[in-house]
């Protein structure tokens, strides 16, 4: 497995360290290529496949829209699934060596896609605990701007090992079956139900479930035999956790802080004029 400084993105990547901690980004999407502690990427990472290492982000848009057609008063405007602007280059504005800042402002190309005037501010910052993603999108416009934001994290999966889920969630829309509603327990084995309602799943097979009433904004990970992954994301930002592994061998499993399917044309987050969706995503050990 390559080492952190080993890491390749289609920018410029950057290492930042904490203790046992360490992180490179990518100016490329602002994306985390990877997360080390005790010099272990917990994050998957595949050279030749970038795009689904690391953590891209999926903005302003999480999944496909429908016919891939984003509809507002201004038009009809083209984007791809899960946005733009992973697929986008930032701009370095602050360094320090536990911390990076990278910033996205609208331009001619993006506007060919989504019509409005905005700065996008992604702060990476290591400590003790691991990651934490503050995430500024800034609505520059006089007129309110939609959003339907998703983080896409891709952790790492050794062969053969269990995958340990905690939710609230007792139904999920599955992918699989047009976004259908189904009972969680009909795609995943339940493992123990504690007295708050929070419920242990065991993960297996291939699922692509979005996750309805999640309630945690602390979500446990736990892959094979190490210390569980904690996953710390905004309820009000993020109104599905998605669960997804393209293959049951697949060297990945993602647990996704999500919006729900064509959120973007159906009921998006509002961000009025000259105000700004904050959010943030932690990721790292109990």
């Amino acid at each position: 497995m390559p080492t952190v400084d080993q890491l390749r993105g289609h920018g410029e990547q950057i290492i930042i360290s904490c203790g046992h901690w360490q992180a490179c980004i990518d100016t490329h999407g602002a994306q985390v290529l990877g997360l080390f502690y005790k010099r272990k990427n917990l994050l998957y990472y595949n050279q030749s496949d970038i795009g689904h290492s690391g953590v891209p982000i999926c903005l302003p848009n999480f999944g496909p829209l429908d016919q891939g057609v984003f509809k507002c008063s201004e038009g009809l405007y083209s984007i791809g699934q899960h946005g733009f602007v992973r697929d986008s280059s930032f701009e370095l504005v602050f360094r320090a060596a536990d911390k990076v800042s990278y910033q996205l402002c609208s331009s001619t190309v993006s506007r060919k896609m989504f019509p409005f005037d905005f700065c996008f501010t992604v702060t990476f910052t290591l400590g003790e605990q691991g990651l934490m993603c503050d995430y500024q999108f800034v609505n520059l416009c006089e007129n309110k701007i939609p959003l339907a934001p998703g983080i896409h994290p891709y952790f790492a999966v050794s062969e053969g090992a269990k995958i340990n889920l905690a939710t609230k969630a007792r139904y999920a829309n599955d992918n699989k079956l047009n976004y259908a509603v189904i009972a969680l327990e009909d795609r995943l084995n339940v493992l123990s139900i504690a007295s708050d309602g929070t419920i242990q799943y065991e993960v297996s097979g291939s699922p692509d479930l979005h996750l309805i009433d999640h309630g945690l904004r602390d979500t446990q990970l736990t892959i094979g035999d190490d210390t569980a992954i904690v996953i710390t994301a905004d309820l009000d930002s993020f109104n599905r956790m998605t669960l997804w592994r393209r293959a049951e061998d697949s060297g990945f499993v993602c647990l996704e802080p999500a919006y729900v399917k064509n959120g973007l044309n159906d009921d998006p987050l509002m961000i009025a004029s000259n105000s700004a969706w904050n959010s943030s995503l932690g990721i790292g050990h109990p």
